[in-house]
């Protein structure tokens, strides 16, 4: 910034950051506040050296998903999707959306303790899932909720006899971070030929190759997984 910055944080210790960012200084102030919750405000020191003061710093919010992919041999793929989040809005909420649901089969959506949850579908302004709470949420108060989908073009063959191929790009959310956690589990039998990022964890259970990876993404970043695997002739 070319001037002197002022923690007045009130924190101590030492802090390891890896900040990522590109553009102007503006680009920055709003990544450290994204990131890491360090807000900057412009001050003057007696001497009227301009300053920028770091008042606070507040936890990022940060929502939760897990899938769990289970692959059946015809490449038909059943997800359970479970989403913990935090109300944003500044008012209580009955209901939570979700966009580009698009063609998606939706077998069902429970809340926390399981029980069931109403919802519909809304087309008029895009493939809108409408989701309505069990509990009223105050400003923010969590929630969690779980849906069930039956999902046909997530796995698609491949030209190799038995191949099938796997690749998943989203953007999860574009004002907090999302701490994404995916759990693939393929069909009996299958042979995993290639995965991506590196870190797409594999492990063997009950003769079942399971793909695992846990990962944070920031505020307007995305996440892409891929893999090929191969299925006995028949």
């Amino acid at each position: 910034f070319g001037t002197v910055v002022v923690d007045r944080t009130g924190l101590s210790g030492y802090y390891d950051i890896n900040l990522k960012w590109d553009g102007t200084q503006d680009d920055l102030k709003r990544v450290l506040l994204d990131q890491l919750g360090l807000k900057l405000t412009p001050g003057v020191k007696p001497a009227l050296v301009p300053v920028y003061v770091v008042e606070k710093a507040t936890k990022p919010s940060v929502t939760t998903m897990t899938e769990v992919v289970d692959v059946q041999p015809d490449g038909t793929a059943q997800l359970q999707v479970a989403l913990r989040q935090i109300n944003k809005t500044g008012a209580t909420i009955s209901e939570d959306y979700i966009d580009g649901i698009g063609d998606l089969k939706i077998d069902g959506i429970a809340d926390e303790s399981g029980q069931p949850m109403r919802f519909k579908t809304q087309t008029d302004c895009g493939n809108i899932l409408i989701v309505t709470l069990n509990k009223p949420v105050p400003p923010g108060g969590q929630f969690s909720y779980t849906l069930g989908l039956t999902v046909t073009n997530l796995i698609q063959p491949t030209d190799e006899p038995g191949g099938f191929a796997c690749k998943l790009q989203d953007h999860p959310d574009e004002e907090c971070v999302t701490h994404s956690i995916e759990e693939y589990r393929l069909p009996p039998g299958a042979v995993l030929l290639s995965k991506q990022p590196a870190d797409l964890k594999e492990t063997t259970n009950d003769g079942r190759v399971e793909l695992r990876i846990d990962r944070m993404i920031q505020p307007g970043g995305g996440r892409e997984t891929s893999f090929r695997y191969r299925l006995p002739a028949r």
